[in-house]
């Protein structure tokens, strides 16, 4: 006699109940990772890419996505190799180490041109595009940030992502500028001439040559074509 499709239902309700659902699976828990990181970062979840490297040594079938958390013993979070803990206490389990891989999409500044050193930055030699970054140390510029109208501190190649150690506020002085050098001692002046070592803004400390003895002498720039040693 064939079975009818009512005893086959109850059938299937029963082995239902007897067999367990299965539990995390390797996607489930890369989705819980990703999460992880995108909250820390204050990002979309799809900005996150993640690299399992070693997998926590457990049967992940018997652990529910739902009851897992997961923490990080580094204070700040970054990007690279590092390792995660993995807890769940429904399942008494705790504390459960596992490593990764972390990188994140950004959008950031990127030299459109190559940018040469001291140039001014402007949307003619700078774009923003959306990079994959394995590192935040040294800080990329992101959109955020106003940087037309600086001046980059070093060569920067066409293609390379800008960080923020490559970018300053435009100097008031250049390396090689001439200017008027102030010797000073209590009420005594004397006016001599001299050429900037380094690029400074009006206020900093800059290396000066004097023109007669070739000394390099540490003078306060007080306007953009005046340097004041005082002794």
């Amino acid at each position: 006699m064939k079975p009818d499709c009512r005893s086959i239902s109850l059938i299937v309700i029963v082995l239902l109940c007897i067999i367990p659902v299965s539990g995390m699976n390797h996607q489930q828990l890369l989705s819980a990772v990703e999460n992880y990181y995108a909250d820390l970062f204050s990002v979309p979840a799809g900005d996150i890419v993640v690299e399992i490297i070693n997998s926590p040594n457990i049967d992940l079938s018997a652990v529910s996505s739902n009851n897992i958390r997961l923490s990080s013993r580094i204070r700040s979070p970054r990007l690279g190799y590092q390792s995660l803990w993995l807890t769940s206490a429904a399942e008494n389990i705790y504390q459960v180490p596992m490593s990764v891989r972390v990188a994140i999409y950004m959008t950031v500044a990127v030299a459109d041109q190559t940018i040469a050193r001291n140039a001014t930055l402007s949307q003619k030699n700078v774009c923003f595009h959306r990079v994959l970054l394995h590192s935040l140390d040294p800080e990329p510029i992101t959109a955020s940030d106003e940087i037309f109208g600086l001046m980059s501190r070093q060569h920067v190649p066409e293609g390379m992502v800008l960080k923020q150690h490559m970018v300053s506020e435009k100097s008031d002085v250049s390396n090689g500028d001439d200017v008027k050098l102030l010797l000073s001692r209590g009420s005594l002046t004397v006016e001599t001439k001299g050429r900037v070592k380094n690029n400074a803004r009006i206020g900093d400390r800059v290396r000066v040559v004097c023109n007669k003895t070739g000394k390099v002498l540490s003078a306060k720039l007080i306007d953009s074509k005046t340097a004041l040693v005082k002794y």
